[in-house]
């Protein structure tokens, strides 16, 4: 009986030490705690001793739990459940509680004990556990709902798939389960790909990539997957998770993007080689058709003179009809190279500073006959003077084009030229204002204005003639050089064009300028050059403004045509006594060569005549001649070989060479006509010496 005793005492002071325990009376109030209590619920037991467990109470526990709680008990009954409480400091605890009610000899309830078991620990990692529960079935819903998902074993067999699975593949789960992935194989990828795959999923290792595979019907789709193993205790793959999404469309377009790129590139390569292939077109019916014209422009011009100067006023009207139509047809093919040009981007500017005054007078010395012979009064009012920097070849072009417009469309009226200074926001420059009382225009043809081969309608067309080439080029030129052209008119009153350009060109660090010191300075160290000091600079000004000065019936270029004005005036420069000089002609072109040479012998000189570089120099060998004239673009050895050659004899370094080029001849077009190779644009004094 006391060995009994002992055993009890030990295992009450064991569990004194180990349990959370509390004695309550038959109303609840705490008459014992133990010193763990204490210690979790960090009350002392002064503080507890006298109160309920309500001191504890987290509030965590509806009150419906406590009732069942007393229910229990008070029936005799033993409790036992889980309790959150709350410590002295606020911390929170999980105990897991037994109560058991003790009984009196009268059979009454007069106490209650309640051991306990801290619980904390467990109960958070219980916490931790459901959240991750829950976490992985909201991952897995979301997967679920959003992605098409299979595990297999880890031999490929496939033991689960989800809904999106099925739906993509065609196949009954039933007809899926069982099966290694060979069923929804498209054959499309090659067995080293999958090798790969098994490779990295068998070491343990993440697998993405995308397949194309085939559902039940035959239809095919790409999926992004993604391979994931999961390893048992030896770190081998126990099973492996796919998670795949469907990428159908992207592939598809990125297919049709990459196709369309290819198509587009192909297009690309295709525009640049038609526009090569019209630029060479271009370049070569240009001379084909330019040489002819030509011909027929230089010899209706010398068949006239010898007509008039026999008497034969009737055929120099029908001569002089000629050559004028063949200057108009000239005109036209070099308007349309100049839209052509502008079109391809290749228009460049030359600037020049010139005298603004000078330029006006220039423009009316040209244009004021044309005026009169229609009837029409000129009035010009120039404000302002001075310098002014600009492209001066384009700027004439754009002001006789505008004033022969007006010319054109107006009968025994008046035309007003005004120019100004005129500022447009924070740029200065000038105006050209050039008003008419021509038949104007409606608001429907000023919409059609400065379009290329467009005129108002097909009457004006028939009435006025013309291509509606002009001020097209014009607009263009004003844009290229930072300005603009504007037009107001009223239908029976008249019309009123306005071209502003800045002061300032644009870009005008990439572009050269020009002026009188410079280029005097040029022609003095040209001069010092003994190999070069007889070469004349004869052809300085650029070729694109020759267009409208023979439009307007204007000769300023020695260029083909060689018209005999021109001619003779820079041959005179270089030979007094005609007789006693004899002049080589270098030139392919048979008409051409003819017709210089006529020209030269009418005018007295003796001439001898070379087809190429080489037979002129065999020529020279045998006569000196006293100068030279030389077409740039000649089969075999041309112009620029030529003068290298000439460079290397020391007694012809002497004689001066008077240089040909084609009108509005861009380098481009040179260098496509494989009929005249040439290495380089019109030759000026400055290509020659190397300061171009």
């Amino acid at each position: 009986m006391l060995t009994e005793l002992k055993d009890v005492k030990h295992a009450l002071s064991a569990m004194e030490l180990s349990s959370i325990i509390s004695i309550t009376n038959d109303n609840g109030m705490i008459t014992y705690v133990n010193d763990y209590f204490c210690e979790i619920s960090k009350f002392d037991r002064n503080e507890i001793i006298g109160q309920s467990h309500h001191t504890v109470n987290s509030g965590y526990h509806p009150a419906a739990y406590f009732q069942d709680l007393w229910e229990t008990i008070s029936q005799k009954l033993v409790w036992k459940g889980e309790m959150k409480n709350r410590a002295k400091d606020g911390t929170e605890y999980w105990i897991s509680m037994t109560v058991m009610p003790i009984v009196n000899d009268q059979g009454f309830v007069y106490q209650y004990v309640s051991i306990g078991t801290d619980i904390t620990s467990r109960k958070e990692n219980e916490n931790i556990l459901l959240q991750t529960m829950e976490n992985l079935h909201d991952i897995e819903n979301a997967l679920d709902a959003s992605s098409i998902v299979a595990i297999t074993d880890d031999k490929g067999v496939i033991t689960y798939i989800n809904e999106k699975f099925c739906e993509i593949s065609m196949y009954d789960r039933a007809e899926l389960i069982g099966k290694t992935h060979r069923i929804i194989n498209s054959g499309y990828h090659p067995k080293s790909f999958f090798k790969e795959m098994w490779e990295t999923i068998k070491q343990g290792l993440v697998w993405k990539g995308e397949v194309k595979n085939r559902a039940k019907d035959g239809s095919e789709y790409w999926m992004h997957t993604t391979i994931v193993p999961f390893l048992n205790d030896d770190r081998r793959p126990r099973q492996f998770i796919s998670i795949r999404t469907d990428i159908t469309d992207r592939v598809k377009a990125e297919t049709a993007l990459a196709e369309r790129t290819k198509q587009l590139a192909k297009a690309h390569d295709e525009a640049i080689k038609a526009n090569m292939i019209k630029s060479q077109f271009l370049a070569n019916m240009s001379h084909e058709l330019r040489t002819p014209l030509n011909a027929i422009i230089g010899y209706s011009e010398m068949l006239q003179e010898e007509a008039e100067e026999l008497g034969e006023s009737f055929f120099a009207e029908d001569l002089a009809k000629i050559n004028k139509a063949g200057n108009h047809l000239l005109a036209l093919i070099n308007d349309i190279l100049d839209i052509s040009k502008i079109e391809a981007g290749k228009m460049e500017l030359h600037l020049e500073i010139y005298s603004l005054p000078d330029l006006i007078q220039d423009v009316m010395t040209t244009i004021r006959p044309l005026v009169e012979s229609k009837g029409n009064k000129l009035q010009t009012d120039c404000r302002d003077g001075g310098e002014f920097t600009s492209d001066v070849t384009k700027l004439r072009q754009i002001l006789i084009n505008l004033l022969s417009n007006a010319n054109k469309f107006t009968e025994a009226g008046s035309i007003a030229f005004d120019i100004y200074k005129e500022a447009r926001g924070n740029r200065f420059g000038f105006a050209f204002r050039i008003r008419d009382t021509g038949i104007g225009m409606t608001p429907d043809q000023l919409e059609k204005l400065f379009q290329p081969f467009t005129q108002a309608d097909a009457s004006t067309t028939r009435k006025y003639g013309g291509t509606g080439l002009g001020l097209a080029i014009s607009q263009r030129f004003s844009q290229i050089m930072g300005g603009d052209i504007s037009v107001e008119s009223e239908f029976g009153l008249g019309t009123t064009f306005t071209c502003w350009l800045p002061s300032s060109p644009p870009d005008a660090g990439a572009v050269e300028v020009f002026d009188e010191e410079t280029e005097a300075l040029q022609a003095l160290a040209l001069k010092r050059n003994s190999e070069l000091a007889a070469i004349p600079d004869v052809n300085r000004s650029l070729g694109e403004d020759i267009q409208s000065s023979r439009t307007l019936g204007a000769a300023e270029f020695l260029v083909e045509p060689i018209l005999r004005e021109s001619l003779i005036a820079v041959m005179d420069q270089f030979a007094v006594n005609r007789a006693e000089h004899t002049v080589l002609v270098i030139e392919d072109d048979k008409s051409a060569n003819e017709q210089a040479a006529r020209l030269l012998r009418m005018e007295g000189y003796n001439v001898c005549e070379a087809r190429n570089g080489v037979i002129a120099l065999a020529c020279m060998g045998r006569v000196k001649p006293s100068l030279i004239v030389l077409d740039l673009m000649m089969p075999g050895m041309d112009g620029l070989a030529f003068i290298e050659e000439w460079r290397k004899h020391d007694k012809w370094s002497r004689v001066p060479v008077i240089l040909l080029t084609e009108e509005n001849k861009a380098p481009d077009d040179r260098q496509s006509n494989k009929h005249k190779p040439a290495k380089g644009g019109p030759l000026y004094v400055q290509d020659i010496t190397g300061r171009g």
